[in-house]
């Protein structure tokens, strides 16, 4: 190969879209900007209760849905990404239940191995706590 040939590119293609990215973007930077902003608006529309910023905890999680909803929403409605063959899952294909246990209980003991994994490092490092 010269100096002058392009590489082939070999990554594989994506199973999303870049309108998942953005769709996320936008979505934190909405409840960014509401968490901000609420002083001004609960009281442009005179709502009830303490007329602060949204912060703590509760308003990180709140961030981490609005994030994730869109981008699962368009992945699942818009780019189908649950029907393309590189899950593996023919979905014109007619099985039986019990042809698709072994799989299934395969996939239900990694899913819950790794939620095992997860808790047990959450109870061991006990910095995470404070």
């Amino acid at each position: 190969m010269s100096a002058t040939e392009p590489f082939a590119d070999s990554r594989p293609a994506s199973d999303v879209s870049p309108v998942v990215g953005l769709l996320g973007l936008a979505g934190l930077s909405a409840w960014v900007m509401l968490c901000h902003f609420w002083p001004a608006l609960s009281a442009a529309l005179d709502l009830s209760g303490p007329r602060e910023r949204l912060t703590g905890p509760n308003a990180a999680l709140t961030g981490l849905i609005c994030a994730a909803l869109p981008m699962v929403l368009w992945s699942v409605l818009v780019d189908k990404v649950h029907r393309r063959a590189s899950t593996g899952i023919d979905w014109n294909a007619r099985r039986s239940a019990a042809s698709m246990a072994d799989i299934t209980i395969t996939k239900l003991a990694g899913l819950w191995a790794t939620w095992a994994v997860i808790g047990f490092l959450y109870c061991v490092a006990r910095w995470y706590w404070q």
